[in-house]
């Protein structure tokens, strides 16, 4: 979900659940700033795992394409492996946003797909 606060920058929240057990899996919580006047765009977020990431990318034909310039892992409780590189897609297809993360770790170096994600647009309730 993004909602403005009046600046060039939108409030962002993402939940994902255990697709058969339905329980919470991932919360992740921030920012998305565009740069006024250009095509770059940024994310900042924190995870409720215990990392805070930064993406910097570009606002192209319909897509967001962001990819990470610093990641920060809290140096207590976290679990490995850790993420060392995230990058992600928006694309708006029709009406709905495709999103897609990709995430490499200490273990796995190469980037490989995290997550998929697809959001109908849906009328706001006041």
């Amino acid at each position: 979900m993004a909602r403005s606060i009046g600046q060039p920058m939108f409030n962002y929240v993402a939940q994902s659940w255990h697709p058969e057990k339905k329980t919470p899996m991932h919360r992740e919580t921030g920012f998305l700033k565009v740069i006024p006047g250009t095509n770059k765009v940024s994310l900042l977020l924190a995870h409720n795992f215990g990392l805070t990431t930064i993406e910097e990318g570009e606002i192209g034909d319909n897509e967001i394409v962001l990819k990470s310039s610093s990641i920060t892992r809290l140096t207590m409780g976290c679990k490995d492996p850790a993420v060392v590189k995230i990058s992600r897609k928006f694309k708006l297809i029709g009406e709905k946003l495709h999103h897609t993360v990709y995430m490499a770790t200490t273990t796995t170096t190469k980037e490989t797909e995290h997550l998929q994600a697809v959001y109908t647009k849906q009328t706001a309730i006041v």
